[in-house]
């Protein structure tokens, strides 16, 4: 159930920003998150010099999905964007 728009007004930044699941704002920051999160821990263990084939494999793999998710994530973002302009 979302607050009324006088409730809304009396909440603090955060819980205003967090209060509606399908922000796109919330959206572009998950996204931006899933995107970073997996290419930050690629980059830290290639500096590390880990050479087991299998977690470079796993990490190409999870890397590459974490891309396509935050694509269809920013994705969702612009058109909720634009929808709610309407």
């Amino acid at each position: 159930m979302e607050p009324n728009k006088s409730e809304n007004r009396n909440l603090s930044l955060k819980d205003r920003f967090f209060a509606n699941a399908l922000n796109p704002m919330v959206l572009i920051a998950v996204a931006v998150l899933v995107s970073l999160l997996p290419q930050a821990v690629n980059i830290l263990v290639g500096l590390l010099g880990i050479e087991s084939e299998f977690i470079l494999n796993t990490l190409t793999v999870v890397v590459e999905n974490a891309t396509k998710i935050s694509g269809v994530l920013f994705g969702a973002a612009f058109l909720l964007f634009f929808f709610r302009r309407r």
